[in-house]
Formats: C-alpha cells, sequence, structure tokens
C-alpha cells in the first residue's frame, strides 16, 4: 500500500497526479496522466477517482477520452505540504 502524508491523507501516487495536473497547467486525458506518472492506466484511473470524490479533480468526457484537471484553487505545494519534488 503506498505511503500516505499523515497530514494531508494523499499517498505517493495521489501527490503525482496532482503535481503533473499542476504543472501541466491544462486539462490531461487520463492516458496523458498515466505516462507522465509512469503508472499504469487502470491505477491511474482508480486515484484519480478517488480524487475527484474528495473534490481534488475534477474530469469529464471529450470524445472518447476522460479529461482532468485540478479543482482545487490554491497552490499544489501548498495543499500537499510542499512535498512536490
Amino acid at each position: 500500500m503506498p505511503k500516505r502524508n499523515p497530514d494531508k491523507g494523499f499517498n505517493v501516487h495521489e501527490r503525482m497526479i496532482l503535481v503533473t495536473l499542476d504543472r501541466a497547467n491544462r486539462p490531461l486525458s487520463q492516458r496523458q496522466i498515466s505516462e507522465k506518472c509512469g503508472m499504469a492506466w487502470r491505477t491511474t484511473n482508480e486515484y484519480i477517482t478517488q480524487l475527484e470524490g474528495k473534490g481534488y479533480v475534477h474530469c469529464k468526457p471529450v470524445g472518447n477520452k476522460k479529461m482532468c484537471e485540478l479543482k482545487i484553487k490554491s497552490s499544489v505545494d501548498k495543499l500537499l505540504g510542499n512535498q512536490t519534488k
């Protein structure tokens, strides 16, 4: 099981997804996120669904893709406690 940040409740995969979306500064498909994070598509889908449920990520269908972007307005660095490196 991936380690969680005890202060915020994010594991390493969730942090990678949040940072990737923050740095992209535009919506990305789940495939793009999985490639940039080096995760399997299924793993990426699972964590994106969790982040979406927690209200941090918003996804919408565009054609046959699911495009995702950050829903949060605060800095990801601040949200993750500056653990983005």
